[in-house]
This record gives C-alpha cells, structure tokens and sequence, in this order.
C-alpha cells in the first residue's frame, strides 16, 4: 500500500483517512517497497527499470540522507495519482549519480526512453571514471541543489526537489495540549563544528541538562527534544533546505527557535518567518531564552504558535507523499511534457471566468493587458542572469455559462443569448459551459477544469475573474519559474469559515461539510494558478465520484486537493509567498492611515487589481503606457465582424466604460484604432530578476477612502447577493 498516514497534521478531519488508494481507482497493481545501494544502483541501470523482486540491502551513515547514504526506497507508489498513465505510455527512467553513465545519450530527443536524472546536493557531479555528468543526456534534472536553482523553483532542465521527509502525525491534538505554553528545549549538536556552537553546547548542558538534547541524527533522539516542548532552539541544524530539524520540530507542534548563524533562511512559506524564533548570536544563551519567553507577552506567543498551526499545513501538504513517490510523480509530468515536440508545447493557459452580461469587462480585457498575449509582442522569460529568455507561450478563454435553447423555462435561456453566440462567433475566445448561472459559481468552476484538463497541455493553469487588471510581464514570468509539477499558486485563506446561516448564499450543511468550521487551505478566487497535473487530478477523482464538492468555487480548489493530499494521491505545494503582488481591495493606504483597514491595497509592485470595473481598468493600461511601462502600438480589432459585433453589443450593453476608453481619455468607437501594448520596454523590472524596482502607480484609477487614523470604518468594497461591488 503506499505509505499515506491515516493520521494527518492537517487541521481537517472529517474525511476518512486511509493508508491506501480505493481500490476502484488504481489501475494497476502497487509495486514492492525496495531499497538499494550505491553499488547496486549502478549496476542495475536506470532506477525506472528496478524490477520488483531485486532487492539489496542500504548501507547506513550517521546522518539520515537518503542520498547521503545512497539509499533509495524504490516504492514507487505513486501510480494512483498516475492512474491514466503517462503520455509517452511508459514510465520515465530515472537516474542517480552512480548509475548516470547508464544513460542513453541524448533521451527522449533521440529516440529514447525519457530520461530523468536526480542530483542530491551532497555529492559532487563527477563519475567515477573522473568525467563529470552529462546533464544533456536527460530530458529533465531534478535536484535539491540550492546553490544551482532556488528552492521549490523550476529553470529547465534543472528543477527542484528536495528529498525530505515530513513526520505524519495528528498535529492539532498536540499543538492545542501546547497553546499558550512556554516550556523549551535546546536541540544541540553531537559534534560542534565550532568554537561557539561547542561553547553553547556546554552553557545548555551545564544550565539545563535536562531539558538539553543531542542530536545524534536520529529523528528518534530529536523526537524527545520536540513533542514535550512548546519551543525549542535549534542549534544543531542540517544544510539540508529544509533542514529536518525544523520540519520534525513543527511536526511535533513545536516552535522552532534559531540562532542567527544558519547558513540559511528561506520563506517556505509566507507565515514561516512569524513563526521562527530569531535569536542574536552576541547576546544568546540558555539564561537569556528562558527570561525572554518567560516576558514575552502573550501576543508574541499567540502569533508564533498559530503561525505554527499554518506551516504544519504547509509541510504536510508539501511532504504527504514519500520522496520516491514525489520522484517519480514529478519526473512523470516532466517527461510527458518532454515527448512533446517543442512546438506544441505552451506554458500558460489563463482561464478567464465570467458572466452572460459583462460584455464590457471583456472587452475591456481585450483592449488592454490582453493586447501583451495576442499581439506580437511577446511576454519573454528573464533568465537567472537577467537576461532575457524564450517567449512564455500562452493562450486564453474566457468561460461564459450554458446558453438555452430560448424556452423561457428553461434556466440557461437569457435575453442576451444570441448576443453571446455573435460574439464568440467573432472572437472565437469564449467556451459556455453547461452550467446555469449561480452565485456562488462552484459547479461553473468545477465544470471549467473538466474542460481545461480535456483541451490543453500548458504546463500552469491561470485561473482569473474578469473584474481584473493584470500585468502580464512580470506574473507570467514568476509563473512559469515555479515548480512543473505538484504547484498551487495563490494568495491564500486558511481560516476560512464555513458558513452555516442558511440564508446566505455560502451556506453549507453539516452533511456536506462536517469539519470543525475551518475550510482547508484554498487560494482566492481572484487569481490562482495550477499545475496541470494537479487539475487533471481533480478531475479524473470528480469524475469516478470519489471527491466531495462545494458550491464556493475558490474553496473547492483547495477542498479537492485537501482530500487527495489525505487519501495519499499526490502532494501539494502551496505557494503562498507572493501575497504582496495582489490587490484584492484596491484602494492606496497603509495601516498608519487606515488602521484595521489597509488589507491588501495596491502597492508599487502590485501584479494583480480585483474588484476593478472597465473604466478603472482602462485607465490603470493607460497609466502604465504613459509611465513607458509598456510600448504603445496603434492597434483595431481583426474584421470588420468584430468591429460589427462589438458596436452591436456596446450598444445594447455598454456598462461604465462608454467614456474615457481611449489612451487620451476621450470616448472610443468600436471599429477605431486604440492603443494596445506590442512589447515590453526596457523598465528595470524586466532584468531583475529579483523583481525589487518599483512599478507605475496605479492610485489614480481608484477611489480611497479618505484616513481616519484610529476610527476604522467599513470599507467601500463590500459582496452581494450577487457578487462583489466594483471598483469603477
């Protein structure tokens, strides 16, 4: 069976758990749970050819790398979550360094098997015959190499995976025993690996013997260290990203506390730096850490330990899967992208939801950001130098609901129906969905992915709503570096509360959602994007009936793969470290000006403006072309027919863009030239790329109310029976 935990550290539990797949949806028998060696791993050839009945026994080292150790568990058990096989229809093979000389030169490109190699950051890239690896001799490189690509990142060929394990345990139990709690540990290490760490060492051992631990690299010895604690210093720390002391003192529902000399800090994810402590080299000790935690007032620790309750979520998501499993599920999707030929390949497709009646938002979308994707401009990737790259491919639909026959009893029929017909009948960029209208749109969107995952093959899904301005260059760019595979892309809600008011329209029943009134992690709805291996997922398990549905559309995301994280189908990666790029209440303030009502304003880097009409739209493009962000070209629609059924619509649907729709300001007729954006200027962004310069302002398209410093007033954004009121 794979090795799925029954006991999970998310928060959510009222779907069953179970440590294998139902046996109604694997396809195929489970292969036998295997280890190997070094030696052995170079004479039995590619990892993916291992047959079942080899087993050799691993070597073991003080550390508890599997790669270290060169020890591999060949359980590949990931074939429920590839249950529809692969494209090529084989699986991929797969390499280590001792047995990379056994590859095929040139894999898939020439005529091969495809061909995957996995780089672990503690070994050097030369063969034994003193050669160093030819990397071009694989389709695809996945490593946990952060000095080579950075964590959770893809830049092909490399990608990256890290071979950590996360320890699968009912984390919300412990976490509440532990709620308010200030008791610690100190987790040092065996053997210093410097004066100070040695000094320490001793200080912890004298002062607090027995409440010190030495990790010996063992989870057991760190186990003692972590589950009767509330927090813990972390001395001894691996280089590993993550390291595993971290990821088993959160596990353990304890608050990982960190001297300033790690070699590291990354941002896992966006509540990890609230969650870590952070403690000064020149002024740490034992003495100082208990005064300090003793002091501390109680919302440091409320803070701390509920940003813990998030990142157990976040790992757990991460991890659920083994890393053979995780190995071989990535390196699947890279080869089914790899046996395309590279001009069939596309990057992106951006899923654009809207209504029967928003014509103007549409066309507003056409006329402005969307011009960056069907012009001939292109939106190019920046390489890590900072150079510019290969175009990002994409395409777009926007998803409109059924459309009747005309019968006034029938629900999909509406008074705008033939209008919708000749307008994708000129744009061809519209597909209808056999959903009727409905607020929330949880069937419309559930439909829409069974339709993206039957008709493209683009690496990411962009999900959006059409009350939107996006900047293209710098999203599409971010977009395509994130990992290929496993990815779910947002700005994140974790304590979401489900409704049980049976008058709104969010109401949900006991019956259907019998959690303890949290929704699982989900992305808001305004944009998130997915893998597509994550969509495909979702709906090969919605289609066999074995996933649960809810009618809110950006929670049910995150509830359909919530439940196959649980039932060991795949892992998760939430990517939530790019809040700061969404405008989800467009208005310009801070929290000096607007105390308890700044959430999510519009900043200089923002990428992402929701809740905005067509009027707001129009001039947050004509700000950025005044501002020379982008190119301005002369531009009109295709044919006469578009022209023709624009002004047709316009007419009878004209919502508040009638005026100040040109680059002037001045009123635009359908069937005139605007201005679009042809291509990309050279603003500084485009060759960071770390993204630090400062984008246009974009304050004088919206309305913010005027500062009230220490009266917080409701904020002008506000959702309706029927949706959320706009920004105009």
């Amino acid at each position: 069976t794979t090795s799925s935990s029954s006991s999970s550290s998310s928060s959510f539990s009222s779907i069953a758990s179970t440590s294998s797949c139902p046996s109604s949806v694997c396809l195929r028998s489970l292969p036998t749970m295997m280890t190997m060696s070094a030696a052995a791993a170079a004479a039995a050839g590619p990892v993916g050819m291992i047959t079942p009945q080899r087993k050799v026994a691993a070597t073991s080292t003080k550390r508890s790398s599997p790669y270290k150790s060169i020890c591999l568990m060949l359980a590949f058990a990931a074939v429920c979550r590839t249950c529809e096989g692969s494209a090529s229809g084989a699986r991929p093979q797969i390499f280590l360094k001792g047995n990379a000389s056994n590859a095929n030169p040139g894999g898939l490109k020439a005529g091969y098997a495809c061909q995957v190699l996995y780089l672990d950051s503690r070994e050097d890239v030369i063969l034994p015959d003193g050669s160093p690896i030819n990397i071009n001799n694989f389709d695809a490189v996945l490593t946990d190499a952060h000095d080579l690509i950075s964590w959770a990142s893809a830049s092909p060929p490399l990608h990256y995976l890290d071979a950590s394990d996360y320890p699968h345990r009912p984390g919300r139990e412990l976490f509440e025993r532990k709620r308010g709690h200030r008791s610690f540990s100190i987790l040092v290490p065996q053997y210093p690996e410097s004066p100070e760490m040695e000094m320490w060492k001793q200080e912890s051992l004298a002062l607090l013997p027995e409440h010190t631990y030495i990790d010996d690299g063992t989870p057991a010895a760190r186990k003692r260290a972590f589950e009767g604690y509330a927090f813990s210093v972390l001395l001894s720390l691996d280089s590993s990203i993550p390291p595993p002391q971290i990821l088993e003192s959160v596990a353990y529902a304890c608050v990982p506390m960190l001297v300033w000399t790690v070699p590291h800090f990354i941002n896992y994810t966006v509540y990890f730096p609230y969650m870590v402590g952070k403690l000064r080299p020149d002024t740490f000790s034992a003495e100082f850490v208990s005064g300090y935690l003793q002091k501390a007032h109680e919302d440091v620790i409320y803070v701390m330990q509920n940003a813990l309750m998030l990142v157990q979520d976040f790992f757990y998501f991460r991890y659920s899967l083994s890393f053979p499993q995780r190995l071989e599920a990535f390196a699947t999707r890279l080869c089914e992208e790899a046996a395309l030929p590279s001009a069939l390949r596309s990057d992106v497709f951006i899923a654009i939801y809207s209504a029967k009646y928003n014509f103007p938002r549409r066309r507003a979308a056409r006329e402005t950001w969307l011009t960056l994707l069907t012009g001939p401009g292109k939106v190019e990737t920046v390489r890590t130098s900072g150079t510019m790259g290969d175009p990002v491919v994409v395409s777009y639909k926007f998803f409109v609901n059924a459309i009747g026959a005309g019968d006034p009893g029938d629900p999909a029929s509406s008074p705008v129906d033939d209008l919708l017909r000749a307008e994708a009948d000129a744009f061809g960029d519209m597909v209808f969905l056999d959903a009727v209208e409905e607020y929330p749109i949880g069937n419309m969107g559930r439909m829409a992915m069974h339709w993206i995952a039957n008709h493209t093959s683009a690496t990411y899904i962009l999900k959006l709503d059409d009350d939107m301005y996006i900047r293209p260059m710098p999203l599409l760019r971010h977009l395509v570096r994130q990992q290929h595979s496993m990815m779910y892309w947002g700005f994140f809600e974790r304590s979401g509360q489900v409704v049980r008011d049976d008058t709104s329209a969010h109401y949900l029943p006991d019956d259907l959602f019998g959690h303890d009134g949290v929704f699982p992690p989900y992305a808001r709805g305004a944009a998130l994007a997915l893998s597509l291996d994550l969509v495909r997922l979702m709906v090969h398990f919605d289609r066999l009936g074995l996933l649960r549905r809810l009618k809110v559309e950006d929670a049910s995301y995150g509830y359909f793969l919530w439940q196959l994280v649980v039932l060991g189908i795949t892992s998760v990666t939430l990517a939530d470290t790019d809040e700061a790029r969404f405008a989800l209440d467009p208005k310009c303030c801070t929290e000096k000006s607007h105390p308890n009502n700044c959430w999510s304003p519009l900043l200089p880097g923002t990428w992402i403006v929701h809740h905005v009409g067509p009027r707001a739209i129009r001039c947050m493009f004509r700000t950025d072309l005044q501002s020379g962000y982008y190119l301005p070209r002369p531009t009109q629609l295709a044919s006469e027919r578009q022209c023709l059924v624009t002004a047709g619509i316009a007419a009878l649907l004209p919502g508040d863009d009638a005026q100040s729709a040109g680059l002037d300001g001045a009123p635009s007729q359908p069937c005139a030239a605007f201005v679009g954006a042809a291509a990309v200027a050279e603003w500084p962004e485009v060759y960071d790329p770390q993204r630090t310069a400062e984008l246009p302002s974009l304050c004088g398209c919206v309305y913010t109310p005027p500062p009230h410093p220490g009266q917080p007033k409701p904020s002008p954004m506000y959702e309706g029976p029927n949706g959320p009121r706009l920004h105009t």
